[in-house]
């Protein structure tokens, strides 16, 4: 079993357009919604390829509700952390050429308590895991020390842990 953490989820939007004009108005010509946070894609990567995982995400909102539904319909595992927030929604636009225009936004704040929560979440989890990792951006409330928390945390756990993240986290 591997648990993924993604403290900053989301529910990312693809827009295929014809071409992305820049302060015009652009019509789609298909969309998708597809779940996502660098945890929970990792989570779902490796379930598609028939790895016994499960994902540790915040949910909260209408957005929130969505992201469990979606991750349901895939047959994913996972460990939802109720939060006060909104999760957030991307936007992807996507050109005939590949090119790839990215919105994202920051996320929810995340309380101390909400915080803890996620990380005592990560733990249950992982108490019978091979692997515990820590993916993608921190949520605003987050410091920078929060994946060393999660080590921390883990390392009480019988499980391997890897972080996944850029920046000063």
């Amino acid at each position: 079993m591997i648990v993924t953490v993604t403290p900053n989820p989301s529910v990312d939007r693809t827009l295929a357009v014809g071409r992305l004009t820049h302060g015009e108005v652009v019509r789609a010509s298909r969309s998708w919604s597809e779940p996502s946070g660098k945890g929970v894609n990792v989570a779902l990567a490796l379930s598609a390829h028939g790895y016994a995982s499960r994902a540790v995400v915040p949910v909260g909102g209408a957005e929130g509700a969505r992201l469990e539904a979606m991750l349901r319909a895939r047959g994913l595992e996972y460990v939802p952390v109720p939060i006060g927030g909104e999760v957030r929604s991307n936007i992807s636009v996507l050109e005939p050429d590949g090119t790839v225009t990215k919105v994202n936004e920051p996320g929810p704040r995340l309380s101390d308590a909400e915080l803890k929560a996620l990380v005592e979440a990560a733990i249950g989890a992982g108490e019978h895991a091979e692997w515990l990792v820590g993916c993608g951006s921190l949520p605003v409330g987050a410091g920078p020390g929060f994946p060393g928390e999660l080590v921390g945390a883990a390392r009480h756990t019988p499980a391997r842990i890897a972080v996944d993240s850029s920046g000063a986290s």
